[in-house]
């Protein structure tokens, strides 16, 4: 999983503010970032049923509801809540390097080792057969780092103790720092927003 934090995104966006481009409801225009720079900085469009994020962090679109502030606005109290499944089921379009999710060896190694001991019918987090392990090692294990190969490895693997069956339909991804950043910024961007109003109001 990404290193991404609260913590982490909040020291990125210390100096950040909220400039207010347009606001007419559900039409909105929004610039969060430092003046003066545009490192970590996004803009963020609404308009019925859309909302998009573009800038620094990469460019990211989602669909749901008309007014798509509704949709992120967090619980009152928790303006750090974010969504990632969720959120993730409502992505119509994205970067085109990295993108949302990506590829994780330490997913597809734990895919394996627990795919493995329930063939065996182990307890979790139990240790394999030492023989089944260097076969894993050897076999598995030391192919290159991509999904493609990954995949392959195992699908060909065979031990007289040991056939994984159907792991293509396992999901091997993580979220991407990106993503993680990018849903962030939204929740903070809505916040200040938010807060905006209700004082003009």
């Amino acid at each position: 999983m990404s290193d991404v934090t609260s913590e982490s995104f909040n020291k990125d966006t210390a100096h950040h503010v909220l400039t207010v481009l347009r606001d007419e409801p559900p039409y909105r225009h929004l610039r969060f970032g430092k003046p003066g720079t545009i490192c970590y900085s996004v803009e963020i469009l609404t308009f019925p049923g859309y909302l998009v994020v573009v800038g620094d962090m990469g460019s990211f679109t989602f669909r749901r509801v008309h007014d798509m502030f509704t949709f992120f606005r967090p619980p009152q109290g928790d303006p750090d809540r974010i969504n990632l499944p969720y959120w993730h089921e409502k992505l119509v379009a994205t970067d085109r390097c990295d993108g949302a999710t990506r590829f994780s060896w330490e997913i597809f190694k734990r895919a394996v080792l627990d795919a493995a001991r329930q063939h065996l019918d182990l307890p979790d987090d139990s240790e394999l057969p030492s023989d089944i392990m260097e076969a894993l090692d050897n076999d598995v294990f030391h192919c290159e780092q991509n999904e493609y190969a990954a995949r392959e490895a195992v699908e060909s693997f065979e031990h007289e103790k040991l056939k994984f069956h159907d792991f293509w339909e396992l999901d091997l991804h993580e979220y991407t720092s990106w993503f993680i950043w990018i849903c962030y910024a939204i929740v903070r961007a809505i916040e200040l927003y938010d807060a905006r109003e209700a004082t003009s109001a």
